[in-house]
């Protein structure tokens, strides 16, 4: 049935969408029906067919309007299984601020005690964006007194040219700015910093809180990512096995169920602590809906680095637990494949950052 109107599919979870034909040599992304009904798909169809045939008119509203439709336009994806939760979060939590400061900067005023108006979305202009780029690098802020990292900008200015594109793609402005803006290639470090056996024990011996323990544990004995711990579901153990799965609110980043066995130190934990009623994880009717302003369940960073400048670590991270996972398997000997795997990496990215370290004879007890 998804066939019989030309260009009218469906994605993997049901969900109708409608591919418009090329115009003007250019194929337009597709239209996101949001049912997965097929009588219902046909009638927005028709809607949607006879809006794209018209053609979008000159858009006339502010860059927070735009905003407003654009998040809009992507929780509705984010439903039909088509757009991933961090970035529905990323854009929420980034592009209000960033309207914030460019309409600051389109005022041509650097008070911040005054707010402006919304820039109308047609006049900001590469300079505008350079302009913000530039004071997001150098300005200092209020709660750190240090200029964003060069990272953090460049993930603020991915969002903002995801925004740009689907303007563009909506015919709200002719061109994304970003076309004539050359994102450069961050130069990020290969080298994995990880714990020693030892300092591991002494990092789960006297764990500050029981959020901190539980992070330790899956980080270390499971090489889960800090997203992957704060969605956790009971229904993820069984047996003796974790299996990463996706939740109404989460999805994994390689996308496939992976399955991690559990060693006898962590199961030990998970039975003590982690079937606590309204701990870390919960039962399907309570699943964890994350906010803008509360992404997890449980982020006890400032806790979770003074336990680790306390156990001689000066700059304890949640990635560095996931790392010594890697790494203590890879100095135990086992294959990389299998690493990858657990770690639900690929190969090569898996060989860059653990390969140095050769085989040993010391069991480190991750598996």
């Amino acid at each position: 049935m998804s066939g019989a109107i030309k260009g009218l599919h469906t994605n993997s979870k049901g969900y109708y969408r409608w591919q418009p034909p090329m115009r003007k040599g250019q194929r337009d992304k597709p239209i996101y029906l949001n049912t997965s009904d097929y009588v219902e798909a046909v009638k927005a169809y028709e809607l949607a067919k006879r809006d794209w045939e018209l053609g979008v008119a000159t858009y006339d509203g502010t860059f927070k309007q735009a905003v407003a439709e654009y998040i809009k336009a992507q929780e509705i994806r984010l439903l039909s299984g088509d757009k991933e939760p961090a970035t529905v979060y990323r854009a929420k939590n980034t592009l209000p601020k960033i309207d914030e400061e460019l309409s600051r900067i389109k005022s041509g005023r650097k008070s911040k005690a005054k707010s402006y108006p919304s820039a109308k979305l047609i006049s900001i202009t590469k300079n505008d964006v350079e302009k913000w780029q530039k004071l997001k690098l150098t300005q200092k802020s209020e709660r750190t007194k240090k200029p964003l990292s060069p990272s953090t900008v460049d993930t603020y200015m991915r969002v903002l040219q995801g925004f740009f594109t689907w303007c563009a793609s909506e015919g709200k402005i002719k061109e994304s700015p970003f076309i004539k803006i050359k994102l450069p290639k961050l130069k990020r470090t290969k080298d994995v910093k990880f714990c020693a056996v030892e300092v591991r024990d002494k990092l789960l011996e006297n764990p500050p809180n029981e959020a901190v323990a539980f992070i330790l544990n899956l980080g270390f004995f499971a090489g889960l990512r800090f997203e992957e711990i704060n969605a956790m579901e009971s229904d993820w153990i069984k047996g003796d096995v974790i299996t990463i799965q996706a939740t109404k609110y989460f999805k994994p980043k390689d996308k496939e169920l992976r399955k991690i066995g559990i060693n006898a130190k962590l199961k030990k934990f998970l039975k003590s602590y982690g079937t606590k009623e309204g701990f870390m994880y919960a039962p399907h009717h309570t699943t964890w809906n994350p906010t803008p302003s509360n992404k997890y369940r449980h982020d006890p960073k400032r806790t979770f680095q003074k336990h680790g400048q306390r156990c001689g670590i000066a700059h304890l991270s949640y990635h560095m637990l996931r790392a010594s996972f890697a790494t203590h398997l890879s100095m135990k000997g086992e294959k990389m494949r299998e690493i990858a795997r657990l770690l639900g990496d690929d190969v090569r990215t898996t060989e860059e950052h653990y390969v140095d370290h050769s085989p040993s004879n010391n069991s480190t007890d991750c598996l």
